[in-house]
């Protein structure tokens, strides 16, 4: 089984479901890198503004106020990827919308993937909960992605591009960009592009605009002074994903003005409680329930340029902290079979002095096209290619923090902007997940 592209049968399974996406106020959120973490930015901000809304008209109804979210992939269940308010789906609610959307597919014959059921159960589940605004984000590509079914959207974002799924989307940057730009059409109001992609990225996107309509709006964090003071409140790449948030929803308080109050000092609450797990993520994790918990980053850099964005970040605020008397950072690492392995290795930068435990994820639920590189084949690489001889494979997830490389590897230094670890968990988000899944076992 593999990815099924195509809006045929996901159009089908919301038909008979009686889910009208027209009723939706939807933001659509394409790209490559970037694209989750601007949907929770960009969400908890209208969380905030509904809230005052509601407090300046005296309204104590909690119906009054609900802003879905839908992205993906999930990390620890596919429930993560569908909340209302920030509030994941309770479980019960969840198996309730699956059982309905996979027996409708299974006695019409529709043959929907997983992916096309989940998404009919994100926006079934937003209809009927009457929310005000949807937050969704693209699963794969644009065009032909399950969440391009929606034809009525009140604005588009698209995040930095990279090369990725280059089987499913073409080759180089710019056949991507045309495939992405797919989310662009008629009954788009407004997009706004991530202005750090390259200019002939930019155009193919500008172009589309131009095909179909719609205004746009190219991000750039140099010359929009009003956002510059939110933007220097956060480090490394997610910068610019809050900035695609924070364009956005200038857009829509232009547009709806009344309903959407924000002021400066709730945009610097909603940077502070946004949390986006996997991105950036400090942890002290807990591997066992016996072991104290061990500080980590865990990043689900995947492909080269979020791998470069990760390498600069730990470039410019982890080693520099780092004691001259330790040696570098310890990377663990498992990708999945397909992916750049040279880009992902260069764009973190590793070095002589670095160490890297390599291991391997296991399945994932409801996506058995992933598979996770075998680590006895992705360690002869990293030692072929030359980045670190100092190389560990560790096939089992669980016996990872018990390697004696962590009884003195371990540091945590807090300097002016945060508090830093020199392990960071890296090279695929199903990885990350299914580390965080193992802490959340071990702090139960």
């Amino acid at each position: 089984m593999s990815i099924k592209l195509g809006l045929s049968r996901i159009s089908q399974l919301l038909k008979i479901s009686n889910v009208n996406t027209n009723k939706l106020k939807v933001i659509h959120v394409g790209g490559t890198n970037g694209k989750g973490s601007t949907c929770s930015y960009l969400t908890t901000m209208l969380i905030q503004a509904i809230k005052n809304y509601n407090s300046k008209n005296n309204m104590r109804d909690n119906n009054n106020g609900k802003i879905g979210k839908f992205t993906s992939p999930h990390l620890i269940h596919p429930s993560d990827c569908i909340s209302i308010n920030n509030k994941t789906i309770p479980m019960s609610h969840y198996q309730t919308y699956y059982k309905e959307c996979a027996t409708l597919n299974t006695n019409y014959g529709i043959k929907a993937s997983n992916f096309e059921i989940l998404t009919c159960i994100a926006l079934k589940y937003f209809q009927d909960n009457k929310v005000d605004y949807c937050v969704i984000e693209v699963g794969v590509g644009g065009a032909t992605d399950a969440t391009n079914v929606i034809e009525s959207k009140l604005c588009c974002i698209i995040t930095k591009l990279s090369l990725d799924h280059q089987k499913l989307l073409g080759n180089t940057l710019v056949d991507i960009a045309k495939e992405k730009s797919g989310i662009i059409k008629k009954g788009v109001k407004h997009v706004i592009i991530d202005g750090t992609n390259d200019k002939e990225i930019l155009q193919v996107f500008i172009d589309k605009c131009g095909k179909v309509g719609s205004s746009w709006e190219l991000t750039d964090i140099s010359k929009t002074i009003q956002f510059q003071e939110f933007t220097n409140r956060v480090l490394g790449y997610q910068r610019y994903n809050l900035l695609n948030a924070l364009y956005a929803m200038r857009y829509l308080s232009s547009i709806d003005h009344a309903n959407l109050l924000i002021s400066d000092d709730d945009i610097f609450k909603c940077i502070n409680e946004t949390k986006w797990y996997g991105r950036l993520q400090k942890l002290s994790l807990k591997y066992d329930h016996k072991s104290n918990p061990i500080d980590v980053l865990i990043d689900g850099a995947h492909n080269k340029d979020g791998a470069k964005q990760l390498g600069e970040y730990l470039t410019q605020h982890v080693r520099p902290t780092l004691d001259s008397n330790k040696n570098g950072l310890i990377f663990v690492i498992a990708m999945t079979v397909g992916k750049d392995v040279d880009g992902l290795l260069r764009g973190l930068s590793i070095s002589c002095n670095d160490k890297v435990i390599v291991t391997q994820f296991n399945a994932v639920q409801d996506m058995p096209w992933i598979t996770s590189m075998d680590p006895d084949t992705l360690a002869q690489h990293i030692l072929k290619k030359g980045f670190t001889n100092q190389v560990i494979v560790e096939p089992d997830l669980t016996q990872i923090f018990k390697n004696s490389v962590f009884s003195d590897g371990q540091i945590s230094i807090k300097n002016n902007y945060d508090t830093h670890t020199n392990i960071v968990i890296c090279g695929s988000l199903y990885l990350a997940g299914q580390i965080l899944e193992q802490h959340l076992k071990n702090t139960r």
